[in-house]
């Protein structure tokens, strides 16, 4: 029973830890293409909330995706699983970089308010 246990968590890891890894090359392709200099709009309030939005989902999916796959895995030593300064520095990049999403969630959805309700004003603003 739990070897069974472990091939269906193994076979729920692996591809969850290839999602991840697909992920962050997408948000760190979009964030190279929103702060290159060629990016005619790499001023506007929208895309700096975007590019801020994907530093955090970076940094979710290589502290809880990856992270917490390789150590359910047992891909990492067990020195780094172990010891409570490594789990205090996961739990502190999962608690910054979740309440980070939240506020640039927030501020997207004022930002698009803002540009729909009053778009004279947003367009001087930009």
């Amino acid at each position: 029973m739990r070897r069974a246990v472990e091939r269906l968590e193994s076979s729920v890891l692996v591809p969850l830890i290839g999602f991840g890894v697909v992920t962050i090359l997408l948000a760190a392709l979009l964030l190279h293409v929103i702060c290159s200099a060629r990016f005619k709009l790499r001023h506007n309030s929208f895309f700096h909330i975007c590019a801020i939005g994907y530093v955090f989902n970076i940094i979710s999916l290589l502290a809880l995706d990856i992270g917490k796959s390789f150590a359910a895995l047992g891909w990492m030593p067990a020195v780094v699983t172990q010891t409570t300064a490594t789990t205090r520095i996961l739990h502190f990049a999962l608690f910054f970089a979740r309440c980070g999403e939240l506020h640039t969630t927030v501020f997207t959805a004022l930002n698009r308010m803002m540009a729909i309700l009053l778009p004279n004003r947003y367009d001087q603003a930009n």
